[in-house]
């Protein structure tokens, strides 16, 4: 379905110019400072982690060790993630405590992704939806994956610099290509939703279009279609 999908994308770009690109919704950026409402949650290890740290806590626990010190993210849902990401990083909006609890307070109304990981390859991700009214929300244990990734390359003969983006909306994950025919890795994607990976192109000509409803599986890299410019 994603290979027919981008197939028909990039027939459009030959054809029509126009037809999938999209800008998408406004690009706004981290969900902070906004009503009274806070998400409150707890990340761990799956039971099935039998080494070092991250053994299971014993019997009768309903999850394994927690993920202490581990950076939370939280942005709008179909939010773009800032290109300038890419060299400076992106802080966390939270970090769990030792117990892999953590508090985001000041959350807007609206629907967003909030993703946690642990800086080594694990993470999950969660799409939680906001009222107007002010809500303590409790989404409890969070269990990490393995994190997954997606692999694309951009073909062309025109002439000048290859610019282009390949990220995943409502999270702070972007990678730069600038080399053509060279396969762009955009790693260490949380699970446990459904993603829309956007490719933006600057340079030698603008086009953006969405790849929606990905389902990524954990510890896999999924293959995109190439994209070849004319």
């Amino acid at each position: 379905m994603l290979k027919r999908l981008l197939a028909f994308c990039v027939l459009a770009i030959v054809l029509a110019g126009t037809g999938c690109f999209t800008t998408g919704p406004s690009d706004d950026q981290n969900a902070s400072g906004g009503s009274g409402s806070e998400i409150v949650g707890v990340a761990a290890y799956p039971e099935s982690q039998d080494s070092g740290t991250q053994k299971s806590r014993g019997p009768g626990t309903l999850h394994g060790l927690p993920v202490a010190l581990g950076p939370v993210f939280i942005f709008p849902r179909f939010s773009l993630p800032d290109t300038g990401a890419v060299v400076s990083g992106t802080l966390p909006s939270a970090y769990t405590d030792d117990e892999g609890r953590f508090r985001i307070r000041n959350v807007p109304a609206g629907t967003h992704v909030l993703e946690v990981n642990d800086n080594g390859q694990m993470g999950i991700a969660r799409s939680i939806t906001v009222p107007a009214d002010s809500q303590t929300i409790d989404i409890g244990v969070l269990t990490v994956d393995t994190t997954a990734g997606v692999r694309i390359r951009v073909n062309t003969d025109l002439q000048g610099n290859l610019r282009y983006y390949l990220s995943v909306r409502g999270t702070r994950l972007v990678a730069r290509g600038t080399q053509k025919g060279v396969d762009l890795l955009l790693d260490d994607i949380p699970t446990g939703i459904s993603h829309t990976i956007t490719v933006r192109i600057y340079e030698p000509l603008y086009q953006s279009f969405d790849i929606e409803e990905v389902e990524l599986v954990p510890g896999e890299i999924l293959e995109l279609d190439p994209v070849s410019l004319f």
